[in-house]
Order: structure tokens, then C-alpha cells, then sequence
């Protein structure tokens, strides 16, 4: 099954995109191919991730590209809902924590 973004995981990806764009726009392009790649792959892999340690849920699991989280949630129909893109440096908040619980 194709995997589905929500809206606020492309809020995430377009705002680390203008991002890295303030110092290489071709690198931004690139960072915006590589996650929508890594996800692809999990139409193939759904479960290649691992569980969220400071969620503790098993089917809310995340991938790395480069020093990103990107945060997805397996659901029992087999739809796989990515709910968010964030840098790996920085640990999740209270307000994104609740955003995907």
C-alpha cells in the first residue's frame, strides 16, 4: 500500500526545505527527494522502521534520511499515514508528541 502523508508532515517537509534552500537550493531539492524516497521504500518495507522511544507504541514507528525522523504510523488496515519529518537533533517536543498520539 502506497504510503499517505498528512497535511502536517508536508508543513514539516516544506519548512526544513526553505531551510536548507537559505544556504544551497539544490540541496534542498536533493533533502526533499531523499525523504520522499525513504518513504516509497516503505511501501515495500512497512515495518523496516523501529518504534518511537519516546512514544512506546509499536506501531508508530520512524526512518532516517540523513539527520531526519520521519514518523509514521502502521495502521490496521495496512494504510501507512506518515505524520511527521523532524530533525534527529532535536527531541520531540510536548506539542509534536501530542500531535501524533
Amino acid at each position: 500500500m502506497r504510503p499517505n502523508f498528512l497535511t502536517e508532515c508536508f508543513d514539516d517537509i516544506e519548512q526544513i526545505k526553505d531551510y536548507i534552500a537559505t544556504y544551497s537550493p539544490a540541496a534542498a531539492s536533493k533533502f526533499v527527494d531523499g525523504v520522499f524516497d525513504s518513504v516509497e521504500r516503505l511501501s515495500i518495507f512497512p515495518e523496516q522502521g523501529r518504534m518511537v522511544p519516546e512514544i512506546g507504541r509499536p506501531a508508530l514507528q520512524e526512518v532516517f534520511y540523513r539527520q531526519y525522523r520521519i514518523i509514521y504510523e502502521l495502521m490496521p488496515n495496512g494504510r501507512i499515514d506518515v505524520v511527521m519529518v523532524q530533525s534527529a537533533r532535536l527531541p520531540l517536543d510536548e506539542i509534536r508528541i501530542n500531535r501524533i498520539k
